[in-house]
C-alpha cells in the first residue's frame, strides 16, 4: 500500500499544491516559537537553557519555510514532504514535553476546581497536541500517518518525565482530578461493559498520580492517535474524490476544446491561471486559519486567563470570527469567486481591523512589555516594533502579495487611521521606569541617521 501511495499521482499533486500552505504553517511555528523562546522562557521565566532548546524548533521551522520558497529545495521538500513534517513534529514533541515539564509556569494552577477546565489544561499543557496539529494541518496521507503519528506521540514518553508529576504537585488539584478520573472511568466502564462494583474499589484506591497517569494515557490514545487518524482518513477520502473529479473535468474540457481550438497552448494557459488562483486562495485560507489560531490563543490564555481582561478578550475574539469567516469564504466555491475578485480589498479591511485591535491591546492590556527594555536602545526599538500596529498591517499585505500600486495607497492609510482613534503607545512607554536613558540614546541615534 505504501509503494502504491508513494508512486501515486494524487500524492505528487497534493504535495505540490500543499507547499505554499506548509510555508504558512512553518512561519506560524517560527512566530510562536520565537515568542515562547524570547518572551516567555528567556525574559519572563529566566530559563535560558529551555529558551535555547525552543530556539532549535524555530531554526528548524525557518529552514523548512525557506525550503518551501526556493526552487531547488522546494522540489526536494515536495518529494520528501511527509518525512520532513513527521521529523519536525517529533522534534516539536520532545521540545514541548521538556518545556511543559521543566518550565517556570505551571498552567495547572488555573484549574479553578473544575474537572472540565483541568481536562482542557491537561490537553493543552502536554506535548502530543502539537504533534497532532502538525499532521492535521499538513493533511498527510493516512497511509503514512498511521505509522508516523503513533511514533511521534509515544516516543517522547520514553525520554521525558511525565507531566503528571507537575500536576499532582499543584495545590488543590486532588478534587478536580478525582472527579475527572471518575467520569472517564465511568465512560470506560460503559464502553467495556465492566460491572460498577468491580471498578468502584479500583477508583477509590488509586493515588492522584495513578489517576493522572490513567487520564493522560486515555488522552494520548484517544485524542492523540485514534481521533486524528479517523479525521485524516475522512479528509483524505474527500480530497481524493475532489482530485479525481478535477482530473476527469480537465480531461473532458481539454478534449472538448481541442475539437474546436487549433492551438492547445491557450487551454494550458487557462488551466495554469485557474491553478494559480486556486493555490493563492488555498494559501490565504491557511493564513486566515493561522490568524484565527494565533489570535485565539492570545485572547483565551493571555487576555482572559492570565491578565483577567475579558473585555479585551472579547474585542480580540471579533478578529478570530472575521478570520474564520474568511476561511469559509476561501473554502466554498460561490464565496471563493467573490473572494478572488476582491482579494486586495478584503485583505486590507481585515488588516485595518487587526491594527485597531492590536493598538487597543497594546495600550490597554495588562502586560507592559517595555519593562524588559534592559536599558538597551536596540532592545527598546525591538519592543516598539513588536507593539506597533503598523507592523501587523505590513505583514498582512506582504503575505497576501498585493500589487505595489495597491500598497502605496493602503499602507499609509493602515498606518495613520488607528492614530486618530486610539491613544499612543508612547504614553505607556514613558510611564515605564528606567526608559529615559535608552529612549534618549535611541532618539539621538535616529537624529544622527537623519
Amino acid at each position: 500500500m505504501l509503494q502504491e501511495w508513494w508512486a501515486s499521482g494524487f500524492r505528487r499533486d497534493w504535495n505540490a499544491r500543499s507547499v505554499d500552505m506548509d510555508r504558512t504553517g512553518w512561519l506560524v511555528v517560527v512566530v510562536l516559537g520565537t515568542l515562547t523562546s524570547v518572551y516567555k522562557l528567556w525574559l519572563h521565566e529566566r530559563k535560558v537553557d529551555l529558551a535555547l532548546v525552543c530556539a532549535t524548533q524555530v531554526l528548524l521551522a525557518a529552514a523548512a519555510a525557506a525550503a518551501c520558497t526556493y526552487a531547488p529545495a522546494r522540489r526536494l521538500y515536495v518529494k520528501h514532504r511527509e518525512a520532513i513534517v513527521s521529523l519536525a513534529s517529533l522534534h516539536c514533541a520532545f521540545v514541548c514535553r521538556r518545556v511543559s515539564t521543566n518550565g517556570g509556569t505551571n498552567v495547572f494552577l488555573r484549574h479553578g476546581g473544575s474537572p472540565l477546565r483541568l481536562l482542557l489544561l491537561l490537553f493543552v499543557g502536554d506535548f502530543f497536541p502539537y504533534g497532532v496539529l502538525y499532521h492535521l494541518s499538513a493533511r498527510l496521507s493516512f497511509a503514512w500517518t498511521r505509522f508516523a503519528l503513533p511514533l511521534t506521540v509515544l516516543l517522547p514518553l520514553l525520554k521525558e518525565q511525565s507531566i503528571c508529576h507537575r500536576v499532582v504537585a499543584t495545590p488543590g488539584i486532588q478534587a478536580p482530578l478525582w472527579g475527572l478520573h471518575a467520569v472517564l472511568q465511568m465512560v470506560h466502564d460503559l464502553a467495556t461493559l465492566t460491572p460498577a462494583s468491580r471498578s468502584l474499589g479500583t477508583r477509590v484506591s488509586t493515588s492522584p498520580l495513578e489517576q493522572c497517569l490513567a487520564i493522560n494515557t486515555w488522552l494520548v490514545l484517544v485524542a492523540g492517535i485514534a481521533l486524528p487518524l479517523a479525521a485524516l482518513s475522512t479528509l483524505e477520502q474527500q480530497a481524493r474524490r475532489l482530485w479525481q473529479q478535477r482530473q476527469l473535468q480537465r480531461q473532458r474540457q481539454r478534449r472538448q476544446q481541442l475539437e474546436g481550438t487549433p492551438d492547445p497552448r491557450s487551454i494550458d494557459s487557462e488551466y495554469m491561471e485557474d491553478e494559480a488562483n486556486q493555490r493563492a486562495v488555498a494559501t490565504d485560507r491557511a493564513g486566515w486559519a493561522a490568524v484565527a489560531f494565533l489570535v485565539g490563543l492570545l485572547c483565551v490564555f493571555k487576555l482572559w486567563l492570565e491578565e483577567g481582561k475579558p473585555a479585551l478578550a472579547a474585542i480580540g475574539a471579533t478578529h478570530v470570527l472575521l478570520a474564520l469567516v474568511l476561511v469559509a469564504a476561501c473554502t466554498h466555491p460561490p464565496a471563493r469567486q467573490l473572494y478572488v475578485r476582491h482579494r486586495e480589498l478584503i485583505g486590507t479591511l481585515a488588516s485595518l481591523h487587526c491594527t485597531l485591535i492590536a493598538r487597543r491591546i497594546a495600550v490597554n492590556g495588562g502586560t507592559n512589555v517595555f519593562v524588559h527594555h534592559g536599558s538597551s536602545p536596540l532592545r527598546l526599538v525591538g519592543l516598539l516594533l513588536a507593539c506597533s500596529h503598523y507592523l501587523w498591517s505590513a505583514i498582512y499585505l506582504l503575505y497576501l502579495q498585493v500589487s505595489y500600486a495597491w500598497c502605496c495607497i493602503a499602507l499609509p492609510l493602515l498606518a495613520l487611521l488607528p492614530l486618530l482613534t486610539e491613544r499612543s503607545i508612547c504614553h505607556r512607554l514613558v510611564a515605564t521606569p528606567g526608559t529615559e536613558a535608552p529612549l534618549q540614546d535611541l532618539h539621538t541615534g535616529l537624529n544622527l541617521v537623519q
